[in-house]
């Protein structure tokens, strides 16, 4: 019976010592999918709101996004938020996270959702991002613009 329970014991810490170290490693990863995707918003965001730039969006967009809202209904949107908001004067640095799922099938899905501040010649507004990394390229998922118009 003692050899039974210091089998068990020693299958029990080897377990835990696995599970420490899958926990660790995907952290670590992570981190460096988050500073990628912030890096890579930072880039492109500023770049599509500058002057409100409907093609420059719909070259960053997944399938799914185009799914939704069609290249057309962009662009018709961008020309309604370049005149509301004008062109970009100020990019604030995004919060947010990564995060990490995995399918039934066994598929890793990496979503990453963040909220950046501007400030445009006319309104301040904050952007909501959502994106899905797909065979080691960010693509923009969601696209929400809140503005903040002045009474």
């Amino acid at each position: 019976m003692k050899k039974i329970l210091t089998v068990l014991g020693a299958i029990f810490i080897c377990l835990v010592l696995v599970g420490v170290i899958v926990f660790s490693g995907l952290y670590y990863f992570a981190r460096g999918l988050d500073k990628e995707a912030r890096a890579y918003i930072d880039e492109v965001i500023p770049i599509v709101v500058a002057s409100w730039n409907s093609k420059e969006l719909i070259n960053h967009v997944s399938p799914e996004f185009l799914q939704a809202i069609p290249a057309e209904k962009i662009e018709l949107l961008f020309n309604t938020l370049s005149k509301q908001m004008g062109p970009l004067k100020e990019y604030k640095v995004t919060t947010g996270k990564v995060k990490i799922s995995v399918t039934p099938k066994g598929e890793l899905v990496i979503i990453a959702d963040y909220l950046a501040k501007a400030v445009f010649e006319k309104a301040p507004a904050k952007i909501q991002i959502q994106m899905i990394r797909r065979n080691n390229k960010w693509q923009i998922l969601g696209f929400l613009v809140k503005l903040k118009l002045e009474a």
